[in-house]
């Protein structure tokens, strides 16, 4: 059943559409890479890891923003209205992060949004077993 909602997915999908999801992906795996094993108040201290997380997310919520509004119907297990914006939440204009909505986003958004998007996309073609 899996393999059918993913062949049904990629067929709505045109080359943007992947590109901007394979891009999501790529930076979802880069925040988890970032998180992983990090307690909560050591995180938060640690400037260059959370800068790291920041760009990643700025890089989702561009991606995000390429997928066409037909594609993101279909998508429905991805939380485009929070994804779509998330770096603007994060990152305020004054330079300074806002960590509760930093940690929001780490604890909450990236590992679902990455299942979610491993779940829609086709295998990668350019990777041999």
């Amino acid at each position: 059943m899996q393999c059918q909602s993913s062949l049904n997915t990629a067929t709505l999908m045109n080359s943007d559409d992947m590109k901007a999801l394979r891009d999501m992906l790529d930076a979802t795996a880069a925040a988890m890479s970032l998180v992983q094993g990090q307690v909560k108040d050591n995180l938060l201290r640690d400037t260059p890891r959370i800068q790291g997380i920041v760009k990643a997310l700025e890089w989702i919520d561009r991606s995000a923003q390429c997928v066409s509004p037909t594609l993101r119907d279909h998508l429905s297990d991805v939380p485009w209205s929070y994804v779509i914006g998330i770096y603007e939440q994060i990152a305020r204009p004054d330079g300074q992060i806002c960590t509760d909505s930093l940690w929001f986003a780490i604890a909450e958004v990236i590992s679902p949004l990455q299942f979610a998007l491993e779940r829609a996309l086709p295998p990668d073609e350019d990777v041999y077993a």
